[in-house]
C-alpha cells in the first residue's frame, strides 16, 4: 500500500509542480497567440481556468496520499521535525496558488477589462511574485518529501 501511496502522491507532485511550471513558461507565448492583446488575454485566461481543476484536483491528492503516508511512518526526531517544516512550505505553496487564483488573476483581468493596462501589468507582476513564491514553497516541500521517504 505504501507504495501505492507514494506512486499517487508523486503524480500529484508531478501534475502540482510541473504544471505551474508549464503555465508559467507558457503563458508569455499564449499572451502573444492572440491577434491584438485582448484576445491574447482571453487566451491566457482560459488557459488558467481550464489548468485550475487539474492543479487543485492534484493538491487534494497530495494532502490525502501524504496524511496515509505520514500515518504509516514514526513519529518524533527529525522526521517529526521535517514534516512540521514541510508542512509550512505546503501551505504557503497552497496560499500562493489560491491568492493568485483567487485575487491577482481576477484583478489583472478586471483592470484589463476596464481598458487600465498598467495597472493590469503592475497586478499581472503582482501575481508573477506570488506564482514564483509559491512555486518555490512547493519545490521546498517536495525535497522534505524526498527526505522525510529517503531519511537521506
Amino acid at each position: 500500500m505504501r507504495f501505492f501511496l507514494l506512486c499517487v502522491h508523486v503524480l500529484a507532485v508531478t501534475v502540482w509542480i510541473g504544471g505551474q511550471l508549464t503555465i508559467a513558461m507558457l503563458m508569455p507565448a499564449l499572451r502573444r497567440t492572440g491577434r491584438d492583446e485582448p484576445e491574447g488575454r482571453r487566451i491566457v485566461s482560459a488557459a488558467a481556468r481550464r489548468f485550475q481543476p487539474l492543479a487543485w484536483g492534484a493538491f487534494v491528492l497530495l494532502l490525502f496520499s501524504g496524511l496515509a503516508l505520514i500515518m504509516e511512518t514514526p513519529a518524533g526526531g527529525s522526521l517529526g521535525r521535517a514534516f512540521a517544516e514541510k508542512m509550512v512550505f505546503v501551505v504557503v505553496s497552497a496560499a500562493a496558488a489560491a491568492v493568485h487564483a483567487l485575487g491577482t488573476g481576477p484583478r489583472v483581468r478586471r483592470a484589463a477589462a476596464a481598458g487600465k493596462p498598467a495597472s493590469a501589468r503592475r497586478l499581472a507582476v503582482a501575481g508573477a511574485v506570488v506564482s514564483v513564491i509559491g512555486l518555490t514553497a512547493a519545490v521546498v516541500a517536495m525535497g522534505y518529501g524526498i527526505y522525510l521517504v529517503t531519511g537521506a
